[in-house]
């Protein structure tokens, strides 16, 4: 089995459920195609303001993360009444739809998908130009993981972390 963010108390697990003889093999968690960037700006009209301004500016098609399936539907509805062409995808949504935006994005037919968690395993797209986190993720290793879904095949990838008011109480 392989997996990006395994720590230590996964390995152990694994080992535990497997057997000791379970060979680990560890790479460096750093990866020079990504640059990272935060911003401070607590309000979801900021926020929304600077995706809009700099959105286009960002390379090929991407992923913007919200914490609320609300967010993802308005972030997104927001995008495409200003030109930009974005789907929302999350958990409660028609799977039908969500497979939808999902296509639209492998085929690089949208700028980008606003999405949850959800958009997590059981895709892969090497040529994610970006992720915005239009929220703080719960911690550092979903950070981590949803971070790595940008850059795979590319030399350049941008990487925006925004925080707001409501980050902590969701």
């Amino acid at each position: 089995g392989t997996t990006a963010t395994a720590n230590n108390r996964v390995v152990q697990d694994l080992k535990k459920q497997l057997g000791d003889k379970v060979y680990v093999s560890r790479g460096p968690l750093t990866r020079d195609s990504l640059a990272i960037q935060v911003l401070h700006l607590s309000t979801k009209a900021e926020r929304y303001a600077w995706i809009l301004q700099y959105i286009n500016k960002l390379p090929g098609s991407g992923i913007v993360y919200c914490l609320t399936h609300h967010d993802c539907e308005h972030l997104s509805k927001f995008l495409n009444e200003n030109g930009v062409a974005a789907r929302p995808y999350y958990s409660r949504k028609d799977d039908e739809l969500n497979q939808e935006a999902i296509c639209l994005f492998m085929k690089n037919e949208i700028k980008a998908i606003v999405a949850t968690t959800k958009l997590g395993m059981g895709y892969d797209k090497s040529d994610v130009g970006f992720v915005i986190h239009f929220q703080q993720p719960s911690n550092i290793v979903s950070y981590y993981q949803q971070i790595g879904r940008a850059g795979r095949n590319l030399d350049y990838a941008n990487i925006i972390l925004m925080s707001g008011q409501e980050d902590n109480a969701i």
